[in-house]
């Protein structure tokens, strides 16, 4: 196979998957005062304790660049072409970091080839994209179709979430502090998403967390009700329990038995201990404005 897909450790792929696959992943890290931690190099439920110990939140920071120049410089060598699918750009600089060094490794290497898709989104909305490209790279498709079905998977995918409170989302700027503190004071329990745009956004404002599990359900159900479904993940914070719960919901609402996948510490610092989401992708396409074709 002559084509390297690689994406980020904000995609939360499963290491097995990853590695089945050949995905190569890019890990984003974290930041407490001097010790920086990859995300990959911590495990979740370790990382959360940390953060509880040292009751902050910590920094997140975009890959070093030597982490893009080590396999992109790889592939060129071994002759590969690279498909880079990464987080949003108004997320983090990972993005613009791949296209600046995509573009300095085909000046010193000539022919290196290389896409960098933004897939404005994060978490499996956006691992299930690299996880098809690598798929359909090893069924012997061309590049070109590959880049193609990439983009088209992030436009038949979504991303729901609901956190159990704002506090971080406020505190890492991801949503506006005057709304997060009126949602915090009225007990509002915003179900989130990741808008066209790649900016986390309100999808609906509900009462309790169990409306906000029922609400996302309804939009799972009515979405691949019209466009067919092809994957469901249930994500969570240290809620393995309820998220076990809402996988059952799903099988029972739509026959598909869902993969349940922790979300890492580089999201999870954003939105906090206690989120529990849905990330889907369906037969036919439901964000026309997300990739341009």
């Amino acid at each position: 196979m002559n084509i390297q897909v690689v994406t980020d450790s904000t995609s939360n792929i499963p290491k097995k998957v990853a590695d089945e696959l050949g995905i190569r992943m890019i890990p984003l890290s974290f930041t407490f005062g001097d010790e920086q931690i990859k995300e990959t190099e911590i495990k979740n439920v370790d990382f959360y304790k940390l953060m509880e110990a040292k009751n902050r939140i910590p920094q997140s920071s975009q890959p070093p660049v030597k982490d893009f120049i080590d396999i992109y410089a790889e592939c060129a060598e071994k002759g590969k072409k690279v498909l880079g699918i990464f987080l949003s750009d108004k997320m983090s600089g990972t993005y613009n970091t791949a296209v600046m060094v995509g573009e300095m490794v085909k000046e010193s290497c000539g022919k290196f080839e290389i896409e960098v898709i933004n897939s404005k989104t994060n978490c499996m909305d956006m691992g299930y994209a690299a996880i098809r490209a690598a798929q359909e790279a090893a069924n012997g498709k061309s590049f070109e179709q590959i880049v193609d079905i990439a983009k088209h998977i992030l436009r038949c995918s979504r991303f729901l979430f609901a956190p159990k409170n704002l506090t971080h989302l406020r505190k890492g700027g991801r949503i506006g502090g005057a709304q997060a503190l009126i949602g915090n004071i009225l007990k509002i329990n915003p179900i989130l998403t990741v808008n066209d745009e790649g900016c986390t956004d309100i999808f609906d404002k509900v009462r309790t967390q169990k409306k906000a599990i029922e609400r996302m359900l309804d939009k799972l159900k009515e979405e691949t009700k019209l466009s067919g479904v092809r994957n469901v993940t249930v994500h969570h914070i240290n809620e393995l329990n309820e998220a076990q719960k809402l996988a059952d919901m799903v099988e029972k609402l739509i026959g598909i038995k869902p993969s349940i996948i922790p979300i890492g510490p580089i999201i999870g610092l954003h939105v906090g201990p206690g989120t529990i989401g849905i990330a889907y992708t369906t037969e036919r396409e439901i964000r026309k404005e997300r990739i341009a074709k």
